[in-house]
């Protein structure tokens, strides 16, 4: 995606990106040879990122899905993932279940994954339980919100505690025998330090 936005086509997509934009204002507004700016809108309407009306050029609904994450493709930022974790309290135990991927595979980590789009934070904890534990939660509350930086993304990640309403799908571990077992770092922490925070 990079190699199709060199600085200069950069300049023409936001220029159409907030409003419709004749051939003549691009041109004057970034100073470009009418062939030049021609081939650089050819390329980008081929993508189906641009399209010309009688008004002048817009975006395609492609280009305006593409929009907001023009910065990432282009290095200007780091995508931001904005992650739920929840800890299954029952009594003196947590329920947890096997990390899938590396780092760390085979950890025990807690339940959750990424929000999901059209869903709140909770909401999207609250499934993700479901669809992981196979059961449903109460007393969801959030205890804290730990961020950190791994390659070349921005990761935020909301922890919470829940009662299972019955016995979840997982391993269940005595919050006292933590040491026993190979639990992924910021979990432990949480578990360790965080677990009864306001």
């Amino acid at each position: 995606m990079k190699e199709l936005f060199p600085n200069i086509r950069v300049k023409i997509f936001r220029k159409i990106e907030n409003k419709t934009s004749t051939f003549n204002k691009i041109k004057n507004d970034i100073g470009l040879e009418s062939n030049e700016l021609s081939y650089h809108l050819k390329v980008l309407k081929n993508k189906n990122l641009i399209e010309k009306t009688d008004e002048g050029y817009i975006l395609t609904e492609q280009g305006k899905n593409l929009s907001p994450y023009l910065p990432i493709f282009i290095n200007e930022s780091i995508p931001i993932f904005v992650v739920t974790a929840v800890a299954l309290i029952k009594g003196d135990s947590v329920y947890m279940h096997k990390k899938l991927r590396e780092p760390k595979k085979d950890s025990l980590i807690f339940f959750g994954s990424r929000a999901l789009k059209d869903l709140t934070i909770e909401e999207s904890a609250i499934k993700h339980v479901k669809d992981q534990a196979k059961v449903d939660i109460k007393d969801l509350k959030l205890r804290c919100i730990n961020e950190y930086f791994e390659d070349e993304s921005h990761w935020v990640v909301y922890f919470y505690t829940a009662t299972p309403v019955k016995t979840p799908e997982g391993i269940k571990i005595k919050l006292s025998e933590l040491d026993k077992h190979d639990l992924f770092g910021d979990n432990k922490f949480f578990l360790e330090n965080m677990i009864n925070n306001e």
